[in-house]
């Protein structure tokens, strides 16, 4: 049996949110249930160096990773690195917000990064515990 986007269990809920870019993207933009992200503040006894991030967004050289997530809202925790390491922090965002930016006068979108594998962090830098690369 095939299921539609419309009926497949793992997206039901991020439908809900709208997608405005998803033909130049090609693929749906907030997480699938089958994710697996926590609610939002149900990490917030854990420290972040011990935090799983789930899902990775990407546009350009500004990355955000995601380790709780609200899927009636879109409203995101996690860590964002807007393209300069020194400055890359912990915090909210808004994936709607997200899912309509255009970057470089609309050339560039921000995209889920579809191979992105879930890992406690994706790196370090001068000993901090955080998701940006070395």
């Amino acid at each position: 049996m095939t299921t539609s986007p419309a009926t497949d269990p793992a997206h039901t809920v991020s439908t809900l949110l709208p997608e405005i870019q998803r033909d130049r993207r090609g693929h749906r933009f907030y997480p699938p249930a089958a994710a697996g992200l926590p609610a939002l503040h149900a990490t917030e006894g854990v420290d972040t160096a011990d935090k799983t991030v789930q899902v990775h967004y990407v546009a350009g050289g500004c990355d955000w990773w995601l380790v709780e997530y609200d899927p009636t809202t879109g409203l995101g925790f996690g860590y964002a690195c807007l393209g300069d390491p020194a400055g890359a922090e912990w915090g909210y965002v808004h994936l709607p917000e997200l899912e309509a930016a255009r970057v470089h006068q609309g050339l560039v979108v921000v995209e889920r990064d579809l191979h992105w594998t879930v890992r406690m962090r994706v790196g370090s830098r001068a000993g901090r515990s955080d998701p940006c690369p070395d």
